[in-house]
């Protein structure tokens, strides 16, 4: 059945190029791979809040959201290599020894790096209070939850660059790798905290066996990149390394304003519930946009593998599989998200009440307007693939950042007149006009270059 439902997509859209097919198996695999995290994650919070109390299961959370400002240590430079990657293995065997020693720079620099950011937190430690974090009478949970945090912000650092292997496979069109180490991760980080928990072990350790066999399954998936690649000679010539280097983090800043600005546009509604509404408002808020989280997460991920599609047809001037596939994704998208909004808008309050219980039901209004709000990012986000994948990525940051200013007075204009769904209107408001602005601007480039191929 699946198979037969593949052949009629790729007859309907009239699929026949490996690029294309590429991609798809890449999507799908990373479909899966997203699938299976989320149910490990949502397996991960039933045990640890079963079995633990509510503050050790709050260290858990504040270490996990600790780690998730962490995740911006790369400054951008990892999103830089992949499109570098891209550019350079399409020039054949001397393209590809220049992407080896891309790679190799970027891995020294974040090697080199993590040890240094480990050094002065663990230093940083002895000057502040880290325990200010854990606000509880209980004085082993807060000694507890530093000793996690400066175990966890080596492991975090130290993983940027073992993963850097994991993250590649996109540029190299195996995607199915990156979601198969993916899958592992999740699946071995849930058999530790299962194992773990069985055996009445303490936070701290579950907390440091999570984080240890995530960095472990990334290390062996770099390793594999590299054995694949046959990369595992390199000549350090510091000039080399000091010019990559140079050119990476000139890109990768650009990318990591733009990761800052989305993330917080994406969680400034809840932000603004809890300031102007209160933090019960604040958590059905948040709920019912958790729900549409899952879902846009999963879909979010089959972009990768588009994004190493775009940077490879971009290399070779392939413009015209750029604006088939941008119109395929465009129109799936709408389709798929239109269903969701009507399936959530209609049975969305019994999933509440399944997962949380009857305190957190929602009006219907609600489900619609964050379904729209949810909507538009994730057409937002197809659209700026190319941009990101080409390394355009000046008007997606300036937009973005004009955004994160303007959210908050139009919001407070909405809130007092709408209350709750002010916020929704507002923040839908905002993904629509980014996505006509960014969706018009990745047309025109689209256009532009296929103009210079023909004339060329």
């Amino acid at each position: 059945m699946i198979n037969k439902f593949k052949q009629s997509f790729l007859v309907f859209f009239k699929i026949k190029d490996a690029r294309t097919k590429s991609v798809m198996k890449g999507s799908f695999s990373m479909l899966l791979s997203s699938l299976i995290g989320n149910l490990t994650r949502l397996g991960l919070v039933m045990i640890l809040s079963r079995y633990y109390s509510k503050e050790q299961f709050g260290i858990w959370a504040t270490v996990t959201s600790t780690a998730a400002v962490i995740a911006y240590g790369d400054f951008g430079i990892i999103n830089a290599l992949r499109n570098k990657l891209s550019l350079l293995i399409v020039l054949g065997d001397e393209g590809l020894k220049e992407a080896k020693k891309y790679f190799f720079s970027a891995f020294i620099f974040f090697m080199v790096l993590s040890l240094i950011l480990s050094a002065a937190v663990i230093i940083l430690s002895k000057f502040l209070s880290f325990d200010l974090l854990f606000k509880t009478d209980n004085q082993l949970l807060k000694n507890q939850g530093v000793y996690i945090i400066l175990w966890i912000q080596f492991l975090f650092f130290i993983n940027i660059p073992l993963s850097m292997g994991v993250v590649s496979f996109f540029s190299f069109q195996e995607s199915k790798f990156s979601a198969l180490f993916s899958t592992i991760q999740t699946f071995a980080s849930f058999c530790v905290v299962a194992i773990f928990t069985f055996f009445n072990l303490s936070i701290v350790a579950i907390s440091i066996g999570y984080f240890v066999s995530s960095t472990l399954v990334n290390g062996i998936g770099t390793l594999y990149f590299l054995k694949r690649r046959r990369w595992f000679s390199y000549t350090f010539i510091f000039k080399e390394f000091y010019n990559h280097l140079k050119e990476l983090i000139a890109t990768g800043v650009k990318f990591m304003g733009f990761q800052l600005t989305n993330s917080f546009l994406q969680n400034a509604g809840t932000i603004l519930a809890s300031s102007f509404l209160g933090l019960s408002v604040a958590a059905e808020f948040n709920m019912v946009q958790k729900l549409y989280a899952f879902f846009s997460g999963m879909y979010v991920s089959m972009f990768n593998p588009i994004w190493g599609g775009y940077a490879e047809a971009a290399a070779k001037k392939d413009w015209r599989w750029c604006k088939r596939t941008l119109n395929i994704s465009l129109i799936g998208t709408i389709i798929i998200f239109t269903l969701a909004i009507v399936g959530l808008y209609f049975f969305g309050n019994y999933l509440l009440v399944f997962l949380a219980g009857k305190s957190y039901i929602s009006e219907r209004i609600l489900f619609l307007l964050l379904g729209l709000t949810s909507l538009f990012y994730i057409l937002f986000s197809a659209a700026t693939i190319l941009q990101n994948a080409t390394n355009k990525i000046n008007l997606l940051l300036i937009s973005t950042v004009a955004a994160c200013f303007l959210v908050f007075p139009i919001s407070k204009i909405f809130i007092a007149k709408f209350q709750v769904a002010g916020i929704a209107i507002s923040t839908s408001l905002l993904w629509f006009t980014l996505t006509c602005l960014l969706t018009m601007q990745t047309y025109y480039i689209i256009n532009k270059n296929q103009k210079k191929s023909i004339n060329n």
